[in-house]
């Protein structure tokens, strides 16, 4: 390591200690995203700071009049005992710009695999991405979850739990929606296919005695003209500021099939892993192309791979 680099990263250091004198904080999370983005940007602050406790805020400026989904969400759905404090929205802009000026911005762009070294290192500054990786909080999960509770009750969709907790449920997770937009069908369609559902569908009944299936999905009547069997249970009602609903209850669920979706992951992930637990996902987070990553970062051993020709992996 040169002297030159050194200098520098001492230079950068003195300069964010002077900037976070005025910020108030030594270590700035920026949020983006739904709900399941949300839940892997914490996941992450979250475990940073069982590492090295230092001041932590939370940038959400993001979630302006331009909101994402159900906007800024994780604190409403969860009872979060170990929340971080929001900066308003121009000390965040401040934190921002002051970071990137002299280099204290640590950013996860289009490189999505997991990095140990973020871990490994006493971050400060700015921290921006998606960090969609369960590696990241793997060591602190117990704790974890205890702050992904759920805050508030079921309401309506209380009717499903009870079927949905019998030990043969199988949660099918759908995701349509903003997939199918110019912007974003270049990135996600075309990975959970027909095909790969259908595998999934195969591997669900030769793997579960009469199991019972529960469909979730951002486009509920695409799936009720495609799944075509009159003894699946299709969940409606949970949209908009209730869509977290359709999490928890997927939770419920005893086994899951999810789509390339952080919602239905997290979905999985909180109901827990046990030794007769079927899980199945896509062989393939993202089409080939801008982003590089790697599903193993994604999905852990355990989950069986399918692609989207239904050939498991």
């Amino acid at each position: 390591m040169s002297s030159k680099y050194i200098s520098n990263n001492r230079l950068s250091c003195a300069a964010w200690c002077a900037a976070r004198k005025f910020i108030g904080y030594d270590r700035i999370h920026e949020f983006n995203g739904g709900l399941g983005n949300q839940m892997f940007q914490y996941a992450l602050a979250f475990a940073l700071q069982q590492k090295c406790r230092v001041r932590v805020g939370v940038d959400i400026r993001r979630y302006g009049q331009n909101s994402h989904h159900n906007g800024w969400e994780i604190n409403r759905v969860f009872n979060m005992p170990d929340k971080f404090p929001e900066l308003s929205s121009s000390r965040g802009l401040i934190a921002y710009r002051a970071a990137k000026i002299i280099g204290r911005v640590t950013r996860e762009i289009d490189e999505l695999s997991y990095k140990p070294k973020v871990l490994e290192s006493a971050l400060s500054g700015y921290i921006r991405g998606y960090w969609p990786s369960y590696k990241y909080s793997e060591a602190a999960e117990d704790v974890l979850r205890k702050n992904f509770t759920f805050a508030q009750s079921l309401g309506e969709a209380t009717r499903y739990a009870d079927e949905i907790s019998h030990p043969n449920s199988v949660g099918i997770h759908v995701r349509r929606g903003d997939y199918l937009s110019q912007a974003n069908a270049g990135h996600f369609h075309g990975i959970c296919t027909n095909s790969y559902y259908e595998a999934a569908f195969r591997k669900v009944f030769e793997s579960i005695e009469s199991p019972k299936i529960f469909i979730f999905s951002d486009d509920i009547n695409w799936c009720k003209q495609t799944f075509l069997n009159n003894k699946f249970t299709f969940i409606e009602g949970n949209i908009g500021r209730d869509s977290w609903r359709d999490m928890a209850l997927f939770s419920k669920c005893s086994h899951h099939v999810i789509a390339n979706s952080s919602f239905s992951w997290w979905g999985m992930w909180l109901s827990g892993r046990r030794p007769d637990h079927l899980r199945i996902g896509p062989s393939r987070l993202l089409n080939p192309g801008r982003f590089i990553y790697n599903i193993d970062d994604f999905l852990d051993p355990g989950v069986i791979k399918i692609d989207s020709q239904g050939h498991q992996i």
